[in-house]
């Protein structure tokens, strides 16, 4: 696990000859270089040395950081929160209240399932996963037989259909075991005095983690017991076990990325 480090320099035009000839320097470290932003692995120690050049000529710069898993990590991990590759972005305009009711009118956090989701056929197209607006997890026909073919654990589905014919589509992937509270240090985002719902963020250079026996009976599919994001829908995070990343990787299933679990 390495965090892998954006450095933007602002107002880079005022500097622009100043910057060149610093970053001409460290081109042997750094890991992509676009113009005056440049990628560089945080545990280098050019990393903070070339942060000090700049500063040193005036020139004010940002960070975005990221943690970058190694293969042995992905492989070794028992656990792996699961993100869809494509989000719909295109919603059935006012329509929230048709699939979920709110925790309370003060955080109107859409949370609580009522009803099938419908999304568009076009929406979904050729796709085995996806991110519905309302940031559902969404499956094909061909994912959900192939998570029956091997017996996949702690699953269940919801159908989804079109609006226009009602036509079901796609499903809706419901895991039914809920993990005890991770051990991450977590930024609040929403914490209703009315009701009382939370829910959290975490930092790009953060990693999911749990104390050590804490997930003894988890599942193939999981999800988190805290809530994460602001707005409307905030969701939990979907968790599946090593033996479903090895399903998926398999039959070639594009579309997804994993992030690894630790203890």
């Amino acid at each position: 696990m390495r965090i892998l480090s954006t450095i933007f320099c602002i107002d880079a035009s005022n500097y622009k000859d100043a910057i060149d000839s610093i970053l001409d320097s460290y081109n042997h470290v750094l890991k992509e270089r676009d113009g005056t932003s440049v990628r560089m692995y945080s545990d280098l120690p050019e990393y903070n040395r070339l942060k000090d050049e700049l500063l040193t000529v005036g020139v004010e710069v940002k960070e975005l950081r990221r943690v970058e898993f190694s293969k042995k990590e992905f492989e070794s991990a028992l656990l792996l929160a699961l993100y869809p590759a494509y989000q719909d972005l295109n919603p059935y305009s006012e329509e929230p209240d048709k699939y979920f009711s709110v925790s309370c009118n003060e955080c109107n956090a859409y949370i609580n399932q009522t009803n099938d989701l419908m999304i568009r056929k076009s929406s979904v197209g050729n796709r085995d996963f996806l991110m519905s607006w309302e940031s559902e997890l969404l499956i094909s026909s061909k994912i959900k037989r192939l998570f029956d073919a091997h017996s996949v654990t702690g699953i269940s589905y919801r159908p989804v259909y079109t609006k226009k014919d009602i036509q079901e589509i796609a499903y809706q992937l419901v895991p039914l075991n809920e993990l005890p509270p991770l051990q991450t240090k977590l930024i609040p985002a929403i914490d209703c005095s009315n009701c009382g719902f939370k829910s959290y963020g975490k930092s790009m250079d953060s990693v999911l983690s749990y104390r050590i026996g804490a997930w003894d009976n988890y599942k193939d599919l999981n999800y988190t017991s805290e809530y994460f994001g602001e707005g409307y829908f905030p969701r939990r995070k979907i968790i599946i076990s090593q033996l479903v990343r090895q399903i998926l990787i398999s039959a070639k299933v594009r579309g997804i990325r994993y992030e690894p679990i630790f203890i």
